[in-house]
């Protein structure tokens, strides 16, 4: 169901998260990334642990996409035929937020439980979520479909 997904995107959007999800199904591993910030909190892990660990877990999730740019996943030539390359970078957006409602809960959960968290850090942490997934997508839509473009025009 991608229903956040806007339609023109909704296609590519859906092939690129079943390939991803074939190679590295990332929902155990990012429910066990979970539970290890909630072992930090409930351990009284320092701010500054937490934040680095925290991070950590959004760029690694971010950076995934970037098994989608392979040769084996997405051939050049394949993906310039299905969508314009401008059209990539917010299929890449939406294959990275596709995990951010997780990133929501977790850290709502864990306000319940610590004051640590509050709304701002939920809202904080989210905002960087959102962006290193936009700069993700651009960069790795420059250094796949931009740059062979250039190479072929």
């Amino acid at each position: 169901a991608l229903y956040w997904v806007p339609p023109r995107w909704k296609p590519a959007v859906w092939f690129s998260l079943l390939q991803l999800d074939r190679k590295q199904p990332m929902g155990r591993i990012l429910v066990i990334a979970h539970l290890i910030l909630w072992t930090f909190f409930y351990s009284g892990a320092g701010d500054v642990l937490i934040n680095l660990y925290l991070f950590a877990l959004i760029l690694g999730k971010n950076l995934l996409v970037y098994r989608l740019i392979g040769k084996h996943f997405a051939p050049p030539l394949f993906q310039l035929q299905l969508l314009p390359p401008s059209n990539w970078i917010p299929v890449r957006f939406f294959v990275n937020l596709r995990w951010l409602p997780l990133l929501a809960l977790s850290l709502w959960l864990i306000s319940l439980a610590s004051a640590r968290v509050d709304i701002d850090v939920i809202f904080y942490w989210l905002i960087v979520d959102v962006m290193l997934s936009l700069a993700s997508a651009i960069f790795f839509t420059y250094i796949h479909e931009l740059r062979m473009r250039k190479a072929y025009a």
